[in-house]
């Protein structure tokens, strides 16, 4: 018994070396997951007074021309839940071109998913945060850097992740380098967000989905 007490020890305090959580105590507000060439990923506990200045996503003017130019892709969805609500939103910035043999997209952006309320419980047990960009078209080819954490299958650039600290209310995902080529056709942009939570307390699980898409 004790050399499986010593075992489990060692293993927390590897893991706080690891995640640089303090190794004893409750973990940090907030802890980066990782954060690299314009992509992060930030999860957030603790208090929910600065509430207000997490829920903010970037704004995109809106520039355009006969060949080229860029647009903003958004959306969000609140699900009113216990004494509060979960929200998913993202706010993303496409450029594009159309060139003769040559169309292209590229995108970044900005996506939340967070739980306002305590009730049943403060925190959420597990966070299931997804999200997917697919570029319609013809011939699309797609290119995504090793930071952006994501995969890619035909026109589609999935990622995901699970957050099971049991300590978080939100997360916040920053993206770029998402890049779309043709030289046929490409048509439109869509994006979509979910976020799941697991309240314990409960035994519920509650799902949240923003989508949007727009064209050129």
């Amino acid at each position: 018994m004790k050399t499986k007490q010593s075992i489990a020890a060692a293993l927390s305090l590897l893991i706080c070396f690891m995640t640089g959580w303090t190794c004893w105590g409750d973990p940090p507000d907030t802890w980066v997951i990782w954060e690299t060439e314009g992509n992060s990923l930030i999860v957030y506990g603790g208090p929910k007074d600065e509430l207000d200045a997490f829920m903010t996503t970037p704004g995109y003017a809106v520039a355009g021309g006969f060949w080229d130019g860029s647009y903003a892709l958004s959306d969000e969805t609140v699900f009113p839940y216990g004494d509060g609500a979960i929200h998913v939103a993202f706010t993303t910035r496409v450029d594009w071109g159309n060139h003769l043999f040559n169309l292209w997209r590229t995108v970044s952006g900005r996506s939340v998913t967070y739980w306002t309320g305590s009730n049943p419980q403060s925190v959420a047990s597990k966070i299931r945060f997804g999200e997917s960009v697919t570029f319609r078209g013809l011939g699309v080819s797609l290119t995504i850097p090793d930071a952006a954490g994501a995969s890619v299958a035909g026109n589609t650039v999935t990622w995901s992740y699970e957050e099971d600290s049991g300590q978080a209310w939100g997360l916040a995902h920053a993206y770029s380098g998402l890049s779309a080529t043709s030289s046929f056709v490409m048509t439109s942009v869509l994006q979509a967000s979910s976020g799941d939570y697991f309240f314990g307390g409960a035994n519920a699980w509650v799902s949240v989905v923003a989508h949007a898409r727009k064209s050129p």
